[in-house]
C-alpha cells in the first residue's frame, strides 16, 4: 500500500514542482495564477438611469364625459337634488381643499385621465355657469351623479339627469362650440374627442336591489331581463355616439356599500351577476 500512496504523492506533487523548477517560474506565482477567475474580474457597470415615461402620440384635445357619481365634476350642484357633494368632508385634499361636487376627497378617473393626456388638470362640469372658452374645447363632464341608463334611476326620488338625457347636453355642447369655432373645426374637435362612460351601479341600487322605491323593476324583471334591458339603453346611447371615438367602461353589478343603506349579498352572487352582465355587453 506504500508504493501507490507515493506514487500518488510524487505525481500530485513533487512532478508540477519539477515542472514548475525547470521553467524558472515561482511556485507563489503558480498558486497565484490558480487561484485567479479564467478571466479577470471587473466590477459591473451600474445599470442605466431608468427612462422617464414619454407621453403616447396620440390627437386627442378633447374629453367628453358621461355617466353617474364616479364621473361627475359638479354637475348636481345645479340641480335641485339631495345627490350634492358640495361639502366637506369632499373635496380635501382636492387642490384648494374646496367641495367641488366630486363625490370624492379629492380628484376624479376624468380628471387623471385629461391629465395624463396633457390636456388640463381638471375635468369641469358643462352646467359649470363660469366656463371658459378653452373649458369647452377641451371638455367638460355631461355626468350626473345618481344617475343610471334605466330612466327611472335618475327621476325616481334621486331627480338628477339620466345617461340618456345626458345626450341632450352634449348636443347643446355641440352648438356652443360652433359658436366659438368654424364649422368645420367644430366637427373635428368632437369627433376625435375621447368620450368616457361610467354607468350602471344606480341602476341595480335603486331600481332592483334593497332600496325601497316606487321605481322597484323587481315587478317588471327577473335580474336576468333587467340586465338586458339595461344593456338595450346603452346600445341606444352608444348608437347616439357611434360617429365618435368612445370608451365604455363596464362597471361591476356588485353593489357598493352606502352608508346608510344596508345592503348585503354574497360574493358568489355578486360574482355571477357581475359576469353575466359582461357576457350581454360582448
Amino acid at each position: 500500500m506504500a508504493k501507490p500512496t507515493l506514487l500518488f504523492f510524487f505525481a500530485n506533487l513533487i512532478f508540477p514542482l519539477f515542472i514548475i523548477t525547470s521553467l524558472n517560474v515561482s511556485p507563489i506565482f503558480c498558486y497565484r495564477a490558480w487561484r485567479r477567475p479564467p478571466f479577470p474580474y471587473r466590477r459591473p457597470l451600474p445599470p442605466p438611469p431608468p427612462t422617464p415615461p414619454q407621453p403616447l402620440p396620440h390627437k386627442i384635445s378633447t374629453v367628453l364625459i358621461f355617466g353617474d357619481s364616479t364621473v361627475d365634476t359638479g354637475n348636481n350642484n345645479h340641480l335641485s337634488t339631495v345627490f350634492k357633494a358640495n361639502f366637506p368632508p369632499y373635496g380635501q385634499d382636492f387642490p384648494g381643499h374646496v367641495a367641488t361636487g366630486r363625490f370624492s376627497n379629492g380628484k376624479l378617473v376624468p380628471d387623471f385621465l385629461a391629465s395624463m393626456l396633457g390636456i388640463k388638470d381638471t375635468v369641469p362640469p358643462y352646467l359649470d355657469p363660469g366656463l371658459r372658452p378653452r373649458d369647452l374645447l377641451t371638455g367638460v363632464s355631461f355626468a350626473s351623479a345618481g344617475s343610471g341608463y334605466d330612466e327611472r334611476t335618475s327621476t325616481g326620488f334621486t331627480n338628477v339627469i339620466p345617461v340618456l338625457k345626458q345626450v341632450d347636453l352634449f348636443r347643446r355642447y355641440i352648438e356652443r362650440v360652433e359658436g366659438l369655432v368654424e364649422e368645420a373645426q367644430a366637427l373635428e374637435i368632437v369627433n376625435a374627442a375621447l368620450v368616457l362612460v361610467a354607468a350602471g351601479t344606480n341602476d341595480m341600487t335603486f331600481n332592483f336591489y334593497d332600496v325601497p322605491s316606487t321605481t322597484n323593476r323587481r315587478a317588471e324583471f327577473n335580474l336576468s331581463g333587467y340586465h338586458h334591458f339595461l344593456q338595450n339603453n346603452l346600445g341606444i346611447f352608444v348608437k347616439v355616439l357611434s360617429d365618435h371615438r368612445f370608451v365604455v367602461t363596464k362597471e361591476k353589478c356588485e353593489l357598493k356599500i352606502d352608508y346608510p343603506l344596508s345592503i348585503e349579498r354574497s360574493r358568489v352572487h355578486n360574482a355571477w351577476t357581475y359576469s353575466h352582465f359582461r357576457i350581454g355587453l360582448r
